[in-house]
């Protein structure tokens, strides 16, 4: 697969997004999935030969689909990892409901969510116990990364866990 580079983020005005980018492309190369879904790009999808949903017309998804409306589209594990950037605390309090549908689809998932912001905005005050409210009962595989004011975490949902797969994603 291929993935953003820091060039192409530049290119498309996203400067500002590439630190925690990064991030998620080296989960991704260490992950080397053969299918990805990410839901709601924001102009460049971070896996340029992945799938995307969203109910967006200009970005030609994959599936043009409000994610809110469950269940999607989609067979039962069909994709290898799920990805989510900045786009759950836009759920408009459907984010429990939507997270029942990522694990159906896909065997991991990285979300990446605004953390403990201030102000009264659909950004604002989520922190842990706010995320695992929407996530639960999946666990983190790894802890949480933190890049200033976001978090990124990492999901799951197989039954087979590669421990030198962990240990690689751990030192990022």
């Amino acid at each position: 697969m291929e993935f953003l580079s820091k060039d192409r983020c530049y290119q498309v005005g996203k400067k500002h997004r590439w630190e925690y980018w990064e991030i998620v492309i080296k989960y991704l190369e260490i992950i080397n999935p053969k299918s990805t879904l990410e839901l709601g790009p924001s102009i460049q999808p971070i896996v340029i030969d992945g799938d995307t949903i969203t109910k967006n017309k200009i970005e030609k998804p994959t599936y043009l689909w409000n994610a809110i409306d469950t269940p999607w589209p989609i067979k039962k594990k069909k994709y290898d990892v799920f990805v989510a950037l900045q786009v759950w605390e836009h759920l408009r309090g459907n984010q429990i409901k939507v997270f029942k549908e990522v694990p159906r689809v896909s065997h991991m998932a990285i979300l990446s969510l605004p953390y403990k912001w201030p102000g009264n905005s659909s950004h604002s005050n989520i922190n842990k116990v706010k995320i695992r409210e929407w996530t639960s009962p999946h666990d983190p595989f790894i802890k949480p990364k933190r890049v200033r004011n976001k978090i990124i975490y990492l999901f799951n949902f197989s039954k087979k866990i590669d421990k030198n797969m962990k240990e690689r994603l751990k030192k990022i």
